[in-house]
């Protein structure tokens, strides 16, 4: 079960709504998007929706993509977040 608070703190940082950005800027859904990154297609619904945070398994290939998105997220944003 997620917490609620724990839901509001995700999405105050904005975070949430670079990722989903991103995919879209990518042209993709959330399953290749997923894929891509070596999750589930339900992680990336978290991550979009506030409700999770990327592993940092994840956070070099999210950069990545960040490039090719055009996109303006630093690791420094996507640890402190993790930690908040």
């Amino acid at each position: 079960m997620i917490k609620k608070n724990c839901t509001k703190k995700y999405k105050k940082n904005g975070v949430w709504q670079k990722i989903k950005t991103l995919r879209l800027n990518l042209k993709m859904t959330q399953r290749e998007f997923a894929k891509k990154l070596n999750v589930f297609p339900t992680t990336v619904t978290f991550w979009e929706g506030g409700r999770s945070m990327p592993g940092f398994s994840n956070i070099n290939a999210l950069l990545k993509l960040a490039e090719k998105g055009g996109v303006d997220l630093t690791k420094e944003e996507l640890i402190a977040h993790r930690f908040k």
